[in-house]
């Protein structure tokens, strides 16, 4: 970045780095950690925005930011106004989807972050559709598979859930393993 400020690409990396830093910590209740890695993540998510404003890489930050900003819990939301923070998690949302129908290669990126936050927000449909399009896109994807699967299963649509995870036992693949031992533990269970 010091030879070269425009490089999207390494701003990027760094500001999703960031943010996932951010997530995790909010998941672990860490919640200093969780804004100073937001708003660090952020400032580099800023840059990107100001290069392009409609550039999926910067909307996954900004949505990624936004998400985290606005999932703060209601009883700490103190915080961020006192720091001048605040976001609108739908607008979070927002952004990803838009990174998610663009056309960029990032665009399986948004995705995948809105599968898991669509889950975590327990708005599972949605976050089933996400894992439908990776699917059908990279059907080879062990780890689209396996996750479509615990979803379908969570939704309470067994029969489609105990046929993929039959698939995914059956994968000719010989990356994670673990998740064809997991298939295997919940299909029998199912």
């Amino acid at each position: 970045l010091n030879k070269d400020s425009s490089d999207t690409t390494m701003v990027l990396m760094l500001s999703g780095l960031y943010g996932y830093r951010s997530l995790v910590s909010a998941a672990e209740k860490n919640y200093k950690e969780a804004l100073q890695s937001g708003m660090e993540g952020f400032t580099y998510t800023r840059q990107l925005l100001a290069l392009d404003a409609n550039d999926p890489k910067a909307l996954i930050g900004k949505g990624m930011f936004y998400y985290m900003v606005g999932s703060v819990p209601n009883g700490l939301k103190w915080v961020t106004n006192m720091i001048g923070m605040s976001a609108d998690m739908q607008e979070g949302f927002d952004s990803l989807e838009k990174a998610a129908q663009s056309e960029s290669y990032v665009r399986n990126d948004a995705q995948m972050i809105l599968a898991y936050l669509y889950e975590r927000e327990e708005q599972n449909k949605k976050a089933l559709n996400h894992l439908e399009e990776l699917c059908s896109r990279y059907p080879e994807n062990i780890i689209f598979q396996y996750n479509r699967a615990r979803l379908l299963e969570k939704t309470n649509q067994i029969a489609l859930a105990r046929k993929k995870y039959e698939m995914i036992i059956t994968m000719d693949t010989n990356a994670l393993g673990i998740l064809k031992q997991k298939s295997e533990r919940r299909l029998q269970r199912l």
